[in-house]
């Protein structure tokens, strides 16, 4: 399905039924098909709840493209969104090994 938002671009929606109380609906751009806009709806306990993500300004970090900004919207959220902004991505730097050794007891 084609979609008009309400900031006036065109999405492809892609509505998925994950359970019987959970829906993700994706929203791609038309031109690059990144996901701009998630719609996650979750009914527990009889209260429904939706939360909206909202991803943008894309850049590319070493051939993996990446939104640098995103924004959470939830009723859960009462002081409102929560903005997250990426300033770099390292990718295949050097982990020293010892990190995954087991302690002592």
């Amino acid at each position: 399905t084609i979609t008009r938002e309400a900031d006036e671009t065109d999405a492809y929606r892609l509505k998925m039924s994950l359970s019987d109380s959970v829906t993700l609906t994706n929203y791609f751009d038309r031109d690059t098909y990144f996901i701009t806009k998630s719609v996650i709806a979750i009914v527990m306990n009889g209260v429904s709840n939706e939360t909206v993500i909202k991803q943008s300004e894309f850049k590319n970090f070493d051939g993996l493209v990446y939104p640098t900004a995103t924004e959470t919207f939830s009723a859960q959220f009462p002081g409102g969104p929560i903005k997250t902004v990426v300033k770099s991505i390292e990718m295949n730097i050097p982990v020293d090994e010892r990190i995954f050794t087991m302690p002592a007891p």
